[in-house]
C-alpha cells in the first residue's frame, strides 16, 4: 500500500525539487496549466490578477478571472449554476494560497528568463520527464524490489527459500 499510494507523492516531490535546482525551472504545477496558452499569454502580458490579501473576498469578487477558474479546477473551489461561489462548499484556503505561490514563483521565473514560451515548455518538457521518471521508479519498486525484499525477509524469518505452504509440517 505505501508503494503504491505514499511513495508516488514523496517521489514527484524529490523530483520536482531536484528539477528546480539542477534546472532552474519551477514544476511544481500541473502539466495541463504549463501547456495553457492562455496562462502562458497573461504571463507575458503581465494580466493575471491574483488576490493580494483575502482569498475568500478575491475569488467572490472576480469570479471571470483566470486565477478563478483555476482554482475551480486545481483547488476544489465551487461555483453555482449563476456564477457566485458555492457558500456550502468549503475552500481550502491554504490549498488555495500554496497555490498562488506556485503560479508566482512560476510566473516569476518565466519572466526572468526572457522568453515565457520557451520556459513554459522548457517547464512542461521537465515535467513530463519527471512523470515518466515516477511512473519507472514507481515500477521498480512494486516489480522487482518488493518481491526481493519479501523473499529476503522470508528467508531471514523461516531460514527456508521455499513457499510457507510447500514447507512439511514435522
Amino acid at each position: 500500500m505505501f508503494l503504491n499510494f505514499v511513495a508516488p507523492a514523496w517521489i514527484a516531490k524529490g523530483f520536482d525539487s531536484a528539477s528546480n535546482k539542477l534546472f532552474n525551472t519551477n514544476v511544481n504545477l500541473d502539466p495541463k496549466i504549463l501547456n495553457d496558452k492562455n496562462f502562458i499569454e497573461s504571463i507575458k502580458n503581465n494580466t493575471l490578477k491574483l488576490p493580494k490579501e483575502n482569498i475568500i473576498d478575491f475569488l467572490d469578487n472576480n469570479p471571470k478571472t483566470q486565477f478563478s477558474i483555476l482554482t475551480e479546477k486545481y483547488c476544489g473551489v465551487k461555483r453555482l449554476e449563476n456564477g457566485m461561489r458555492d457558500p456550502r462548499v468549503f475552500v481550502d484556503e491554504k490549498k488555495i494560497k500554496e497555490f498562488q505561490t506556485e503560479i508566482e514563483k512560476f510566473s516569476k521565473q518565466a519572466k526572468e528568463s526572457g522568453n515565457v514560451d520557451k520556459f513554459a515548455k522548457k517547464a512542461l518538457k521537465v515535467k513530463s520527464a519527471n512523470i515518466l521518471a515516477n511512473i519507472t521508479l514507481s515500477s521498480i519498486l512494486l516489480a522487482i524490489c518488493l518481491p526481493k525484499l519479501t523473499f529476503y525477509l522470508r528467508k531471514l524469518v523461516t531460514g527456508s527459500d521455499a513457499e510457507p505452504g510447500l514447507v512439511k509440517n514435522v
